[in-house]
């Protein structure tokens, strides 16, 4: 019987073989061997494939598959298909490991801690800057831990779901945020480095249907338990205000019927407020945080907050 590795590393690619060197590296230099890697390819075109079958010639943990998929969500969702590890991380193709050190250390916290989802920090390229210490629930609402900084437990794939591939930009977001909701997810944060992360990639891009199907539902659900008056910090307003103009939210029908009748009249009237409001305006950053305080200010005087 072939023996199933501790992790399964999955990398997606597609026309990627300016990077995707210095992943590889980044994986074969580390100090814990208890590894295989499966890079899902979406038929390349470039020279990435080359690259593949030689690291996969050279290492025997290095697999491959290369056929159409329908992006990056959808690679990722076939890579836990393919994976034997019981623990699953993904690392992009323009990222790498932090030093070669990294596993090792989470591997006592997969044999050790009872937990489905354990995460780090990344380091941000070219910034420099550390993302972004331990997330709660809300802070997931507003900001999305990177799935570069992230292990799973395989089994909890079976438990919550893969990636909707509805979602573009966003469907790592989505799952986390699952995962967050669900009390019976056990989550642990380690302070510590995992990957150095390329920033400009798709997940810097607005995925409107995530935030109208999938981030907006999920914000009310909270709202709904602490009350209209939590809207009242001004950072918190903002925030909703953002959300709501991010999703392009020009009738309240672009939200459905569930999600209207699951709002509270504060973001009902935030919501009309914006339709007012031409939408090359409300994209503009010094109006578009008069308008938001303007709409603060009626909220505020109608008692709503």
């Amino acid at each position: 019987m072939m023996h199933a590795p501790l992790i399964s590393i999955l990398i997606p690619t597609y026309q990627s073989d300016k990077t995707l060197r210095r992943a590889l590296d980044s994986l074969i230099s580390q100090e814990f061997t208890d590894w295989e890697a499966w890079i899902i390819d979406g038929l390349s075109k470039d020279g990435t494939l080359d690259i593949v079958r030689e690291y996969a010639a050279g290492d025997n943990r290095i697999h491959f598959v290369s056929e159409p998929d329908r992006g990056i969500f959808d690679a990722m969702n076939k890579g836990v298909r393919l994976a034997k590890g019981q623990w699953i991380y993904f690392l992009g193709s323009d990222d790498h490991l932090y030093d070669s050190r990294v596993l090792g250390a989470f591997r006592e916290d997969f044999l050790r801690d009872d937990l489905d989802l354990v995460y780090g920090n990344v380091m941000l390229d070219p910034k420099g800057q550390v993302y972004d210490g331990e997330f709660s629930v809300e802070k997931e609402l507003r900001q999305n831990i990177s799935h570069q900084a992230e292990f799973f437990r395989r089994d909890l794939f079976g438990k919550i779901g893969g990636f909707n591939t509805r979602y573009k930009a966003f469907a790592d977001w989505d799952l986390n945020i699952r995962c967050f909701l669900d009390p019976t997810v056990r989550i642990g944060y380690r302070d510590r480095i995992v990957a150095t992360f390329s920033m400009g990639g798709i997940s810097a891009k607005y995925d409107v249907i995530f935030m109208r199907e999938g981030l907006i539902p999920a914000k009310l659900k909270i709202l709904k338990d602490a009350g209209e008056k939590s809207l009242r910090p001004v950072r918190i307003y903002d925030g909703w205000w953002r959300v709501v103009r991010n999703a392009s939210v020009r009738s309240l029908n672009d939200l459905g019927e569930d999600t209207v009748r699951e709002m509270p009249q504060a973001i009902k009237r935030m919501v009309s407020f914006q339709l007012k409001i031409p939408a090359g305006m409300l994209r503009t950053g010094v109006l578009s945080k008069f308008f938001m305080l303007l709409s603060y200010l009626q909220n505020l005087l109608a008692g709503r907050i």
